[in-house]
């Protein structure tokens, strides 16, 4: 019996290729570098060494912002610090409230790039995305009704422990000074002034310092803090309102 095998002969460069790929690899860059994408709540998101790339635990915080946008006619959120757009694009995309409006903002210019080309990829065009350091830029005062964030959280030194295994993203969408607890002072203290009364806000926690940022929210006087556990039964979203 003959058996028939029809093949492609493969090019040098295609060859060169593959090898360079595999060795990027070799190295501990991520896959989705290398490839240029990964997957967020089912979408495609365009990620380079500008951006983190999204964690699965950060979906959680995606599920729960669309609990609360779903359950309203007309709401106005606020995404700080939004890397790659993931989080605001994945409401914007999912939510099945047809009266959201989206303000995404980033320090880096060249995470922005990559955020608006992830909305054009996706199909978005209800965001508004805006260069500012937290809510330096941010004017809309008393106007958000949630606001969203997964901030900068690891300490100098915990990056010096674990950094073989992040060295490929970047620095500053990783740490935060003031021992990892620099941004979560920072949003606690100002959100307030962009938030409705009764305005909540959710963000990503570090879920080892986790008591520590609730003492910080709870300081500021926020009410109905919640703590939301991930996959793996660690506290990773922090949910309060403003009074």
């Amino acid at each position: 019996m003959l058996l028939f095998i029809d093949y492609e002969k493969v090019n040098k460069n295609k060859i060169l290729q593959f090898k360079q790929l595999i060795y990027k690899r070799s190295k501990g860059e991520p896959t989705s570098y290398i490839v240029g994408f990964t997957e967020f709540m089912g979408l495609k998101i365009i990620v380079n060494k500008n951006v983190l790339i999204p964690r699965l635990e950060t979906e959680i915080l995606v599920e729960e912002a669309l609990t609360i946008i779903n359950a309203k006619n007309n709401i106005n959120v606020l995404d700080l610090c939004t890397g790659s757009g993931c989080i605001a694009i994945s409401i914007a995309k999912l939510s099945s409230n047809k009266k959201l409006n989206i303000i995404a903002s980033d320090i880096s210019l060249s995470a922005l790039k990559i955020a608006k080309k992830n909305a054009l990829l996706n199909d978005v065009n209800n965001i508004n995305f805006i260069k500012s350091d937290i809510f330096d830029k941010i004017n809309n005062f008393n106007t958000f009704d949630l606001i969203v964030t997964n901030p900068p959280y690891i300490s100098m030194e915990e990056y010096k422990i674990i950094k073989h295994n992040l060295k490929h993203e970047p620095y500053i969408a990783l740490v935060a000074s003031k021992n990892g607890l620099f941004f979560y002072i920072k949003i606690a203290k100002k959100a307030k002034k962009y938030l409705k009364d009764g305005g909540i806000i959710l963000i990503e926690l570090n879920p080892y310092k986790f008591n520590k940022i609730k003492t910080i929210f709870l300081k500021n006087s926020y009410k109905d803090i919640e703590i939301i556990n991930d996959y793996s039964g660690l506290p990773r979203i922090l949910k309060a309102k403003k009074k």
